[in-house]
Parts: C-alpha cells; structure tokens; sequence
C-alpha cells in the first residue's frame, strides 16, 4: 500500500481535503522506478508496475471503505506515508563508482549472493559498452532468476543458491584453480575485466550456454526412474558421493566455446573420473586434495586434445601415486570389500548407490549399452536390507565352528549380506527368520540383485555371505574399472584417510557448546539424555564416558553407534553424526562410518 500510494496519482476517496492525494511528478516517476530495480526502462515492467498500482489502488479504496469512518482510515494511512515512510535517494557525482556504493550498501544488510553482486556487476558493464540490455537479460541472464537457479543447495558447512554455485563451478572450469564460495564475486570481476577479455555481452552468452548444459544434466540427475544419459548419471553420483566439486570436469568437457569432445570419449572422461571416486569412497580413502585436483582435472581436459580426452584423464590417474590421489587397483579394492565391514563404514546413500548400479549391471545396462529390459532400477527409492539380520540373534541360531558371535555381528555388516528392497518390503524383513525372509522376497521382490539370496536355499549362512561378497566385489570392479594391468604404488593397506572426529572437536568448532544435552533418537529409549561435557566427554546419569558409543551402550545395553543414538534436539531430528558431517566438510574431508542415513533396515526393535 505504501509503496502505490507514493506512485499513485489520483485521489483514494472523494476528499476535500488535499492530503488524501499524492501527486508525484513525473520525474519522481523514474527516480522510483529506478528504485525498484531500473524498471522504468523496460516497457514490459512498467505494465506490471501499473498492474501493481491498480492492485494496491484497489485494496487501498476497500480497506478505507469497510471502516464505519472512511476518513480516519484514510487519515492513518496518510499518516503513515508521510510520518513512517522513509526514502533515501543518493545523488552520485560524475566521478562516483555506482558499483561499489551498491555494494557497500549492500555490505551491512541482508547478504547478497555471489550472483547478485555478479548480475549487477554483468549489467553495469553491458550500460558502460552500450550493449543492448534489455535484449541481454531476456535472452541470456534472465534465467537464473527462476526457481531451479534460485533454489539454495548445502555446500560443506555452507548454503549456497545454485546459481552462484554455478558461477563457482563456471570460474573453476575456465580458469583452472581452486575459487572458494567466499571468492566468486571477486575472481568474476578479474577474469572478465582487462585488456584481451572478451566484451561482457561475450561473456553473459558464454554464461547462458554453460548455464543451459549444465541445468540439463543437473534437472537430469534428480529424476528417479527415467533413463538418463551418462553425464547426468555421473552428476547423480556425485550428488550421492557429496563430492560437488567435480561438476567443473563437466562444464569443461561440454564447453562449446572449445572443440567438441567426441561421445566415446566424453562418457570415457566420466567413467574414468567416476571410477577414480567411486573406488576411494568405498575404501574411505582421503579426499582432502580434491579441491586442488578438480582443476587440475579442468586444466588438463581444456589443454589437451580434446579428441581424446577420456584417455588423458586416464593417463593422468594411472600415473598418480601419492597416498592423497592415487587410483586404487583391482586387488586392493576386491580384497578390502570381502574381508571387511562395509555398513556402518560407508554411509548408507554410498551403499546403495553402489548396489544400484550392480543392479542396473545385471539388467543389462553396461559398456555403454542399454538394458535388454529397458529401464534402470530407480534411483534414490530403495532402502538397504541386511540379509542376516544385525539383530540376528532373535531367530538365526548361532554360529558354529570358528566364528564367535561378536565375529558374526560383523560378518554381517560386510558387502555380500547387503541388498535393496522397497521401503514397505523392509518394514515386513527386518530382523525377520530366514524362512519368512526368504518367503516375502520371493513373493514380491522383483529386483536381479536378491536372486543370489533367494535361489531354493533354506538357509543363509556365513559362507554365503563370503560367497556373495566375492561375487559384488568383482562385479563392482568391473562397473567402475581401472585399465589391464593398473597396479599403483601403495597396494597393500593404505592409510585411512577419513576423517576421525571427536566430540571435543565439534566444541571447538562451536559446533557444540558444553552443558548441551543429548537426546536418545530410538522410541524405545526416549527420555535418556546425555549431558556434553567441557572436555568433551559425555556424562549419562552421573556417569563419564569417553565417546557418545560408549553413552550409548550404557542406555541400551548392547553395541551402539552413538553418532547415529544421539540427537542434539528433543524432537529427534538432527542426529549427532550431522554434526560430525558438518565438521569433516570444513576440513574437505569424509566422516568415518556414518551410521543410519534413513536406509537401513535394523532399527526396528528401537524405532
């Protein structure tokens, strides 16, 4: 309301007095309209503009006339334009910057984002060239102000909207070095100011062209069931790996100001990088240099021949051998995923990415080709069932010979006892017998990854969790391979690199605060809380225990993976494993062994 009365030009009601009726010039017209965002310029904003007026004019008169005194509404509105409405226009000098007082303006107020300190950087510049504005933001800008580019994504420890992290991505891809969130704005303005730059009309249509090839795969990466090609495959498992900062390695390679990378080698560039992740990600390899490697990746795939690009890339990491970027081998990566735990070490969204795959594998969907059955499991929709349960001991006898029970609890854990089924399939299986198990998959399961469990077996055992895992293991080498013959320097057991976090970290990450209360997550131990103490230890009804596991146990008596038992508010919402996220991002590492990520299937007894 306020604002229409100020461009308002008429009487709201028929009043004799003069102080129901504002009547701006047609200058002050302009200077508003420029206020709102330089409107005044484009015909087709000024029509909204005046559709506003008409809005607000129209409220106005209602509002005033539902009173029994017309005039002593009319007469608080008046007054409170001309008492409480406050304007401030700045009258700049020939030599002002108006850049640099919009952002200082902006620099104590709500924060701008990267790509709005860009866009208006973008447009004073076309002004400065005399390009045509209007024409620039309806063809090539106006884009990013919809609601896909506007929507805020988490980034690390931070939230970003998407357009700036595609700015992020964009500098990343063409200059080939490291551009922090924080740097965006500033790296913009040097790369695109200067002698030899190309003019900043130039530049906004590069940006639409990278914009459009990169809404494409990313809009892609986020469908369920549809068929999709490989680079937005690869953009879905980054999403999965949370490992963003390879998105420049796309832009690079689909860069249309560059020769064309031929399709045999683009998808060879994405499976080589893909294999590269995967790989480390399943044996919870350090990914602290990847901020440092993602250009270089960029810098290699716009240098080199682009008609071979896959086999650069691929060269590149064969010759790697430093514990931070080296490409796992064959052997390494079969032994470890057979002989040792892998739930519970790798985060459930890991799990099941991997096993999704192995299950578009057994469709049919390899080496390029599609499935002879037409269409790939859905992405994101299953939930990871344990085949022997975790809480195994209910109604699967006990193990014998060799392996004591404590063995067992983690044999199941390991890769071959893992599967996927739908979210109402698990509520039936968890922690179930063999024989009901074995009857509902066979009743209602439909997915090739459960036919090595199923087969007529009336019982599953420790051999065949061994059996099984041997056979996902060589599989997935297969699905994210290395070249014949690839055997890097540091094969044996490497170093871990994840990242081991404390609660005494995340106090001095202010993550946490001491005296913070913990919250049990699990139904049936409701009301257990925890206390954080200063050191970092946490204390459980007056006793001291060193990690929240160790809290955790004592309330439920067996084994427990306290970062996913704990929650840091009473509603049970956040987890204490979020926090731990959280601060292993900021130091551009992985988390050990996130526990529940919402896809297991053993929290029935508790939940």
């Amino acid at each position: 309301r306020l604002e229409s009365l100020i461009f308002n030009g008429e009487a709201f009601l028929e009043q004799p007095e003069d102080r129901f009726k504002v009547w701006p010039t047609n200058r002050d017209r302009a200077m508003f309209a420029h206020l709102l965002g330089g409107l005044g310029e484009r015909p087709e904003e000024g029509e909204r503009l005046a559709q506003a007026h008409e809005f607000f004019r129209t409220q106005a008169i209602a509002w005033m006339s539902e009173g029994e005194v017309a005039s002593k509404r009319g007469l608080a509105l008046e007054t409170a334009i001309r008492s409480h409405f406050q304007m401030v226009v700045i009258q700049l000098g020939a030599d002002d910057d108006a850049q640099e007082i919009f952002e200082t303006l902006n620099a104590r107020g709500t924060p701008l984002t990267a790509a709005d300190l860009v866009k208006n950087f973008v447009f004073s510049r076309l002004a400065d060239e005399k390009a045509p504005i209007e024409i620039a933001y309806q063809q090539h800008w106006r884009r990013f102000e919809t609601g896909f580019w506007e929507t805020e994504l988490s980034v690390g420890r931070n939230k970003m909207v998407r357009s700036s992290l595609f700015l992020n991505h964009w500098l990343v891809a063409n200059t080939g070095e490291e551009v922090r969130s924080r740097e965006v704005f500033s790296t913009f303005k040097r790369e695109t100011t200067g002698s030899g730059k190309p003019s900043m009309l130039e530049t906004v249509q590069q940006l639409d062209r990278a914009a459009e090839r990169y809404e494409e795969f990313s809009r892609a990466a986020e469908t369920v069931e549809s068929d999709i090609d490989r680079v937005s495959l690869f953009a879905y498992r980054l999403n999965v790996l949370e490992i963003d900062m390879f998105r420049p390695i796309v832009l690079a390679l689909l860069d249309r100001e560059l020769a064309p990378v031929p399709a045999d080698q683009l998808v060879k560039s994405v499976e080589v990088v893909e294999s590269f992740l995967v790989r480390r990600a399943l044996l919870k390899l350090t990914s602290a240099s990847y901020s440092q490697l993602a250009p270089r990746l960029c810098t290699l795939v716009r240098g080199s021949d682009r008609l071979v690009a896959g086999d650069a890339l691929e060269d590149y990491f064969t010759g790697e051998t430093a514990q931070a970027t080296y490409w796992p081998g064959d052997e390494e990566l079969i032994t470890r995923l057979v002989d040792e735990p892998l739930y519970h070490r790798v985060s459930g969204r890991r799990i099941r990415m991997v096993l999704e795959a192995v299950e578009d594998d057994l469709r049919g969907w390899s080496g390029g080709k599609p499935g002879l059955g037409g269409q790939r499991v859905p992405r994101g929709k299953f939930t990871i069932e344990h085949a022997m349960p975790q809480q195994w001991r209910r109604h699967w006898e006990a193990p014998k010979g060799k392996r004591t029970p404590e063995e067992r609890d983690q044999l199941v854990q390991r890769l071959g006892n893992l599967t996927l089924v739908t979210s109402k399939l698990n509520s039936k299986l968890s922690n179930a017998a063999w024989e009901a198990k074995h009857a509902e998959l066979s009743k209602h399961d439909v997915l090739h990854l459960n036919r090595s469990i199923l087969g007529k077996r009336a019982r599953w055992t420790e051999q065949h969790i061994e059996d099984r895992s041997q056979m996902l293991a060589e599989r997935i080498a297969v699905i994210w391979p290395v070249p014949e013959g690839h055997a890097p320097v540091n094969l044996g057991r490497p170093v871990e690199g994840a990242q081991e976090v404390s609660v005494a970290d995340l106090l001095v990450a202010d993550l946490l605060r001491p005296g913070a209360v913990l919250y049990a997550g699990p139904k049936r131990h409701h009301g257990a809380t925890a206390v954080v103490l200063p050191d970092g230890r946490l204390e459980v009804g007056g006793d001291v225990f060193e990690t929240p596991s160790g809290a955790g146990r004592s309330v439920r008596g067996r084994s427990t993976n306290g970062w996913w038992f704990w929650r840091t508010d009473r509603e049970a919402k956040q987890k204490l494993s979020e926090l731990r996220r959280l601060y292993a991002a900021s130091l551009g590492e992985d988390v050990d062994g996130d526990a529940d990520d919402g896809l297991d299937d053993e929290n029935g007894d508790d939940e």
